[in-house]
């Protein structure tokens, strides 16, 4: 494990994962991995989990569809570049769960979040914390910017 996480600092970089829940601390963690993306070539994949519980099933796969295609919209606005593709994708489901499974699953590199999605502090949120404790694959989490340093 540990010659693979060398391996991986030292440039190697293939396939990067950002997770985003909408709020401010996903969106720094998506622009720290655009810069990450540009620096090492890697592919980029946008991964955002809608919660699986009885209040969202009613037209479930419309409400994903909208969301994914909201999800492509707001991806080609952020980068500055038609160099860079990034790839959207919405699962239904448990976050962490998800989000693990799907990086071990596709063998990505890298996995980027943001610490919390309240963006006050920078007390990592608990979606955060279960992945931080379960993933087989490096977890770099992104600070809230306006959190106090107190």
């Amino acid at each position: 494990m540990t010659e693979i996480l060398l391996f991986r600092l030292m440039g190697i970089m293939n396939s990067i994962l950002v997770s985003t829940d909408f709020s401010p601390a996903s969106w720094k963690a998506f622009q720290v991995a655009i810069e990450l993306q540009k620096k090492y070539g890697s592919n980029m994949c946008l991964f955002h989990v809608f919660p699986n519980d009885n209040q969202y099933t009613v037209n479930l796969m419309t409400r994903m569809t909208t969301l994914k295609k909201n999800m492509e919209r707001l991806a080609n606005d952020m980068v500055d570049s038609k160099e860079i593709e990034i790839e959207t994708v919405v699962v239904s489901g448990n976050v962490s769960d998800e989000l693990e499974g799907f990086a071990s699953d596709n063998n990505f590199d890298l996995v980027v979040m943001g610490v919390n999605g309240n963006g006050e502090d920078n007390r990592p949120g608990s979606h955060t914390i279960k992945l931080l404790e379960k993933s087989t694959v490096p977890v770099l989490v992104v600070p809230n910017e306006s959190a106090s340093n107190a």
